[in-house]
């Protein structure tokens, strides 16, 4: 039976390998070989002939080579067509490879078809990591990244959905190390070829918000909360080495979004088997870093509140005592539900070790920030939970 295209239209013929049609392919299809040589040769060593292999696998591999692009790539407008929204459905991995093997790729497409992919892993039922990994839709991506020229690669980076959804099938295929490659590549803002440069506070951005959803990706489909403090600790040492050792406030908000991601989820799941099972020098390391970054002064003294060992009230309350209610909010999540928790819970701990002279001098402010925060109505009904009712009846009686 005579292949076609996934998207039913004349394939070129097969006698011969696909010629470039275009400008685009062909610049693709120069870069794909320009950078799979380079790399091989880096690699080669003393092992000339298993490296001169590898590199006619890898360029056979690409999806440049390996899938014939069919017409629809082409056209403007394709990815909202009634058919092709048909195929993503069905083989948002074939759309994927004709999208790269045309040139045509774009970051929404991107994001289109490892959005279907992960609609399509999660309806099997199956193990959802697994089934990312067996799709090989991070690979698939990486490899067209390192085969194309500076504009394309630039494509993936100018959505955010794009990289965001890459990096979750990415983490799930165990590509940290690839990723962190990239990360330094946004720390000095330039992702290779001719004209791989990042303008200075793009390439800011581009790194915070890559950095956070990789810290999403790496809790949910990767390898946890103790790997992605990790990797963090990482990205922190690649801005203080770009920066000479010194670090200064553009550098700083670099990692604001992703030390906030991260404090917030150790403070909501702190009970949990996987904040027990982070390394205590992991966890003091970390709290260094975020305690270096002024925006995070509420969460950093947070932290020290659920110390796996040496757990101490103590830096939050002299943070405020400073009267520094105003930036706690600010470093909170929407609604100060982070604020209203970490206060309760280091009420608590303050009676459970006994400091009852604290409690009664922090019983008062906790009082009033229950009563404001329920007053504009942005804090879940705290007498859902039994055990704030307990904590809260606990706080009345510090304060009869």
């Amino acid at each position: 039976m005579k292949k076609t295209s996934i998207l039913n239209l004349k394939s070129w013929p097969k006698i011969h390998p696909p010629l470039p049609r275009t400008p685009r392919e062909s610049q693709q299809l120069l870069s794909a070989l320009t950078s799979s040589f380079r790399r091989q040769l880096d690699a080669a060593g003393n092992k000339p002939v298993q490296s001169t292999d590898r590199h006619l696998k890898s360029i056979l591999d690409n999806p440049l080579f390996r899938v014939v692009p069919s017409k629809s790539a082409y056209h403007h407008g394709q990815s909202s067509s009634r058919r092709f929204n048909e195929m993503l459905a069905e083989n948002p991995m074939g759309v994927l490879d004709e999208l790269m093997a045309s040139g045509s790729l774009t970051g929404k497409e991107i994001s289109q078809c490892l959005r279907a992919q992960l609609a399509l892993t999660v309806s099997t039922g199956v193990d959802t990591r697994e089934m990312m990994r067996s799709s090989g839709a991070g690979s698939r991506l990486m490899e067209w990244f390192w085969a194309s020229d500076s504009k394309s690669r630039k494509t993936l980076f100018k959505s955010r959905r794009a990289t965001k959804n890459a990096l979750k099938f990415m983490v799930a295929e165990d590509l940290q190390d690839t990723i962190m490659v990239l990360l330094r590549m946004l720390g000095k803002r330039d992702i290779g070829g001719l004209d791989g440069q990042i303008p200075e506070y793009a390439g800011r951005r581009l790194f915070s918000d890559f950095l956070t959803d990789f810290m999403a990706a790496e809790i949910d489909y990767g390898r946890g909360i103790t790997s992605a403090l990790g990797y963090f600790i990482q990205a922190s040492k690649i801005c203080a080495f770009l920066m000479h050792g010194l670090m200064d406030d553009a550098q700083d908000m670099r990692l604001v979004a992703g030390a906030a991601l991260l404090s917030k989820w150790v403070i909501h799941h702190y009970q949990s088997k996987e904040v027990d099972e982070i390394p205590f020098s992991l966890y003091d390391e970390f709290c260094d870093i975020i305690s270096a970054l002024p925006p995070l002064t509420f969460l950093a003294t947070s932290m020290r509140l659920y110390h796996p060992v040496s757990p101490t009230a103590s830096h939050l309350l002299e943070h405020l005592s400073r009267d520094m209610l105003q930036s706690s909010r600010n470093d909170s999540d929407s609604g100060g539900a982070t604020l209203v928790k970490v206060c309760l819970d280091a009420f608590s701990l303050l009676l459970d070790q006994e400091k009852y002279s604290d409690a009664s001098d922090f019983a008062p402010y906790l009082k009033k920030l229950i009563t404001d925060e329920a007053s504009t109505a942005k804090v879940p009904d705290t007498s859902r939970s039994s055990e704030r009712v307990n904590l809260l009846q606990r706080l009345d009686f510090a304060l009869a």
